[in-house]
């Protein structure tokens, strides 16, 4: 039986971990899942999710004799493509967040004029205040948002009417009513983005840094078999409701907003504590260079609420019926964690590929070809009728360290490195 000291040391890390990896897919997407292809569709989501996450703490458990532990090495080593991740991360819940805000909040009774407003307001201050927590209140703060859910979870129970807040949905869905083979078909995206994006995500890289074995092992077991499958049965369940009547508890809107406010949180304050997760940089003269890419930063946040507010009353042709803009939008970002955040992890970061022996330029190169070639087969089965085209996108991406040219003035320095990491 494990000593009880280090499981107890576990809990507000595993808390930290549940709901910074809570995120608008997490309490989302298997709205779409189960709508498509019924409950085994939120089965093919849950099980890579759990597993991927956990993973992590696996990968990079630290090792003897290594100068840096393997989650701070890896995230010095590939930082561009980690910051890049959660810059993507938050974009997408502030999109949503404005989608939820404008369908559900403003057809509240009693709902006041600018509620849509004022609920992004809360969102993007709650999400500051996150952000510029110093790591141990952040971990309580994490225990407090994972309570405040199964609050609002009771909340909804209570507040019911004559439909329950929470149901099963059906074992077929729209796609699946002739067979499971759509199913089948699209499982391979959302296995490799679920099993990879994990990887490279900062908030979940740090607790694996920062917590020594065999607390951080119990924390991830404890945050992802524990509280974050807790959340995602929450969404399987308003999944149910939702496919009944079209309708959300304010408690479960309240419950999603909360979450995606805390991933932005954490996620922002990786972005700027540096590599090290270090403090905040209090030099500002080093800030200079990065003034464009913070211009841009600020304004593609800035669009992100519009653009979900806005999405709901777009109108555009689309070949798959009841397909809406809203729908749409949110499978773009779903490319990004199905696609190429998976390919460049696989390609360009695995150092027992064929891979690992080509220059740093031929894997991106070939990062590149693959995304080019994965992308266009991934639209072609989500939003056309070609579902085939799906794990031929995904094959094109696991075939692809297989066939760059080997050697490179740098790829033995490179693997080396890479080795270390391993």
């Amino acid at each position: 039986m494990p000593p009880p000291l280090p499981m107890l040391r576990a809990i507000l890390p595993a808390c930290y971990l549940a709901a910074s990896w809570t995120w608008v897919i997490g309490m989302w997407l298997p709205v779409y899942l189960t709508r498509d292809f019924g409950w085994p569709g939120f089965v093919v989501f849950a099980v890579p999710n759990v597993i991927g996450a956990t993973a992590v703490g696996v990968a990079f458990r630290p090792r003897r004799g290594l100068a840096a532990a393997p989650a701070q090495a890896f995230f010095e080593r590939h930082r561009g493509a980690i910051h890049w991740f959660s810059f993507a991360t938050i974009c997408l819940q502030l999109y949503f967040c404005g989608v939820l805000a404008r369908e559900h909040l403003t057809e509240l009774p009693g709902a006041p004029m600018g509620s849509v407003s004022m609920s992004m307001a809360g969102v993007v201050v709650l999400a500051i205040i996150v952000a510029c927590m110093p790591i141990r209140i952040a971990l309580a703060a994490a225990a407090l948002v994972i309570a405040a859910s199964i609050g609002c979870a009771v909340g909804a129970v209570l507040t019911a009417d004559e439909l329950p807040a929470f149901a099963l949905p059906p074992l077929r869905g729209e796609a699946t009513q002739a067979s499971f083979l759509p199913l089948v078909l699209t499982a391979p995206a959302i296995w490799l983005g679920f099993l990879a994006c994990p990887h490279l995500d900062a908030t979940i890289l740090r607790i694996r840094r920062d917590a020594p074995d065999p607390t951080g092992l119990y924390a991830f077991i404890m945050g992802f078999f524990g509280f974050f499958l807790l959340m995602i049965l929450m969404t399987l369940g308003y999944a149910g409701r939702l496919l009944q009547d079209g309708t959300l508890s304010p408690f479960i809107v309240g419950h999603i907003l909360l979450q995606a406010s805390f991933t932005m949180g954490v996620h922002a304050r990786a972005m700027v504590t540096g590599s090290a997760f270090r403090k905040f940089n209090k030099h500002v003269e080093r800030l200079g260079p990065a003034r464009r890419r913070i211009a841009f930063a600020l304004f593609a946040l800035a669009l992100m609420p519009a653009l979900g507010t806005a999405a709901r009353d777009m109108r555009l042709p689309f070949t798959r019926p009841g397909y809406s803009s809203v729908r749409m939008l949110y499978d773009s970002f779903m490319a990004l964690y199905a696609i190429v955040f998976p390919a460049y992890l696989w390609i360009c970061t695995v150092p027992k590929t064929p891979a690992a022996r080509s220059s740093k330029r031929a894997r991106l190169t070939g990062f590149g070809v693959a995304c080019m070639i994965a992308l266009p087969g991934l639209a072609l089965g989500v939003i056309g009728p070609f579902d085939w085209a799906i794990p031929v996108g995904v094959g094109a991406v696991l075939v692809t360290p297989w066939l760059l040219p080997r050697g490179g003035a740098h790829a033995s320095t490179e693997r080396a490195e890479a080795a270390q990491i391993a």
